[in-house]
């Protein structure tokens, strides 16, 4: 029989950290299946930093890392870029699913006029001015005609320290840039086929806009003096602080898969990623099991039987029925009375063998109604101890009227 038991119990607690077990592996797998999928959901002809291919820009992103930048990537909406960020990189084009909205748009226009720099790499296709747009409404993107494969534009402005040391940078795009007449635009790059580079302060910050992808992308940053333009336009924006380079991924796929309005409503669990969903249900799986664990073996919560102290005068009470058997009930009530005059003595702060005149001017001191009341059960104690043995009955009343006494005046050690 106690084999028997034995092997229950151990066949029990096997299981239970076999089920744990399995648990937690199941938990690293789901973990490097979403990462692995992760890895995966950008499109191979979405221009990320993230990526080494030809379109990507993560040679560029490495060569600011080299510099000594702080680079990061912005995996947030537009409304979370904050002074901290110096530069932001944005290169069309963006995902579907993750469009930018107006309240973004105007979040990213009052960062550039706080002192923000952004370098935005416009791509096909050709679109008109854009109203809607207070931070570069006012571009437009223009098919070009006769554009070669590859194209090498000469700077339009010399002596200028974003263009220091380039000579001319490789451009691979078949549109060109028209801003609005009299829009504060200066041309920085231009060819036969139109305007290929702009900037324009806004604010304290400025706005720079290509209408290229290969100047950026890994194909095209060690072509020309593509790496210089970029090196000069990083350390304009930086300068000698330590504030931030940000490649925008967010509006590539990148980071919370939702979009800015439903982080906006504090739709939580619609922002979170699918792999942090997977992780909060193993937490949550892996506590109820441990839970329904902990129930099988403990068994249901009992109720602790915690006793209760009795009452001094339940004692004295107790205490008289002895005593009248022989003949001594007195001597219960002589204990009770004592012990009620010490108690009372140590709460008014005065002798035990203070008067008893005295005792109670000092307890009327202290802000006590019917002191008269009190004197009055203190002397029948004292008459009913000189007269000896008192009835049962005449004991149990005593000892009420000294108990609400002791209530009444918070008597300590009684």
């Amino acid at each position: 029989m106690g084999g028997r038991g034995v092997r229950a119990v151990r066949s029990s607690r096997v299981s239970y950290e076999l089920l744990l077990g399995l648990l937690f592996i199941g938990m690293c797998l789901a973990l490097i299946y979403f990462n692995w999928e992760g890895s995966h959901v950008l499109p191979s002809d979405i221009p990320t930093s993230l990526s080494a291919r030809p379109i990507g820009l993560k040679a560029l992103y490495l060569l600011y890392d080299r510099l000594g930048f702080s680079v990061e990537r912005l995996a947030g909406p537009w409304n979370r870029l904050d002074r901290r960020a110096a530069l932001l990189i944005v290169q069309e084009p963006y995902a579907v699913s993750r469009l930018p909205s107006v309240a973004e748009i105007e979040a990213l226009k009052r960062w550039v006029e706080n002192g923000g720099t952004l370098f935005y790499a416009s791509g096909l296709p050709a679109r008109g001015y854009d109203t809607r747009d207070p931070l570069s409404g006012d571009i437009a993107d223009v098919a070009a005609k006769n554009v070669p494969s590859v194209a090498r534009v000469v700077p339009t402005l010399v002596a200028d320290p974003l263009l220091r040391h380039v000579h001319a940078i490789a451009v691979r795009s078949p549109i060109r840039l028209q801003f609005r007449r009299g829009a504060p635009y200066r041309v920085l790059f231009q060819d036969a086929q139109g305007v290929v580079a702009v900037e324009k302060w806004v604010g304290k910050g400025r706005l720079i806009v290509v209408a290229d992808d290969l100047l950026l992308n890994n194909q095209g940053i060690a072509l020309q003096d593509n790496a210089v333009f970029m090196a000069n336009l990083a350390a304009l924006a930086v300068g000698g602080s330590d504030r931030w380079i940000l490649f925008d991924e967010y509006h590539h796929g990148y980071g919370f898969a939702s979009t800015p309005e439903a982080v906006q409503n504090e739709d939580v669990w619609q922002a979170l990623p699918v792999s942090v969903k997977t992780v909060l249900l193993y937490l949550v799986a892996f506590g109820l099991v441990i839970i329904y664990n902990e129930n099988r073996r403990r068994g249901p919560l009992r109720s602790l039987f915690v006793a209760r102290p009795t009452a001094g005068g339940d004692y004295v009470v107790a205490l008289g029925r002895l005593l009248q058997r022989a003949g001594a009930t007195d001597l219960a009530l002589q204990q009770l009375y004592k012990a009620f005059l010490q108690a009372l003595a140590v709460t008014v702060s005065v002798d035990e063998k203070t008067p008893r005149s005295v005792l109670l001017e000092r307890v009327a001191q202290d802000g006590v109604s019917d002191v008269g009341g009190l004197g009055s059960l203190l002397e029948r104690c004292e008459q009913v101890l000189e007269r000896g043995r008192p009835s049962l009955e005449e004991l149990k009343e005593l000892v009420r009227a000294l108990d609400d006494w002791r209530r009444r005046l918070h008597l300590v050690g009684f």
